[in-house]
């Protein structure tokens, strides 16, 4: 469902068949009422033929797929010339750098007045990001409004692994 080296979602065109989506093509999150371990969302993506099509992911490929924790692909280490599994290597990556107090994905809450982590099962509306600016505004939930309230949150800092050109990852 989540491929690590390309950080895209697979889902289904009925025009292409098989599209490859990053999470900057979502455009609506909604947590499906039912089990919530694994919890199920439906979500709504710009796909490349110019349409919206829905698709289903579990909360496992929308939040821990994109750290390469648990992805099984392997690569050949050139240091050591040995083929390795490529999960290690991103665990340890999103590990230093979360010790460090870089979270994969932050954004900027105008209310709290300071930036906050976020994952993107948070997300409820996403919109595309004016060509050329780094921000844009979409609603979600955060620590502080756990309650039914969304809050607007701006300005999202895309991670350093992932450079696309949408506004968010």
């Amino acid at each position: 469902m989540y491929d690590t080296l390309t950080t895209a979602y697979t889902f289904n065109c009925p025009l292409h068949g098989e599209t490859h989506v990053r999470l900057s093509r979502f455009r609506r999150l909604e947590q499906l009422p039912g089990a919530q371990h694994p919890a199920v969302f439906r979500v709504e993506f710009e796909c490349g033929c110019g349409e919206d099509h829905p698709g289903l992911v579990t909360h496992e490929d929308l939040d821990w797929a994109p750290l390469g924790l648990h992805d099984d692909t392997q690569y050949v280490n050139l240091m050591t010339s040995r083929v390795e599994a490529l999960g290690g290597e991103l665990g340890e990556l999103a590990a230093s750098r979360i010790k460090a107090g870089e979270w994969p994905w932050s954004f900027f809450c105008w209310p709290e007045d300071r930036p906050r982590p976020v994952f993107p099962s948070a997300f409820k509306l996403l919109a595309p990001a004016v060509s050329g600016d780094p921000s844009c505004c979409f609603p979600v939930r955060t620590a502080v409004s756990r309650a039914a309230r969304w809050r607007a949150a701006c300005a999202l800092r895309p991670s350093a692994k992932n450079r696309d050109p949408m506004c968010f990852m």
